[in-house]
């Protein structure tokens, strides 16, 4: 299923990585093969937790930085545009720009589960 999505962010409750900061959704476990097509294009990574309004990524190369609009194609089907709001060695959080449905992201981690 294809996702096409606006990129419009809010400026306030950018999440920063940090563990004590609450989130709007609860992140699941999964592990989804995806590629960065935008700007990194080429490059591998794997989704390795999921919610309707962003994703963790571990990347296979460190060419992201907080700020950067980045489109992923996920192997299991589906495109999503999102933003890089952190990104520590090999690991990134990216907010989507639009939140994907609940049943999509249900569906996306049965495709996924660890």
């Amino acid at each position: 299923m294809r996702t096409n999505l606006v990129s419009s962010f809010p400026t306030s409750g950018v999440n920063t990585g940090s563990d004590r900061l609450t989130r709007s959704t609860r992140r699941i476990p999964c592990r989804l093969t995806c590629a960065l097509s935008e700007p990194a294009a080429g490059c591998s990574a794997a989704v390795v937790n999921l919610s309707q309004h962003g994703c963790s990524l571990i990347l296979e190369d460190q060419l992201l930085r907080c700020g950067q609009f980045v489109r992923l194609r996920l192997e299991q089907g589906g495109r999503i545009l999102g933003i890089v709001r952190w990104v520590r060695a090999d690991r990134a959080g990216i907010e989507f720009a639009r939140p994907i449905r609940a049943d999509e992201v249900t569906r996306l981690v049965s495709l996924g589960k660890r």
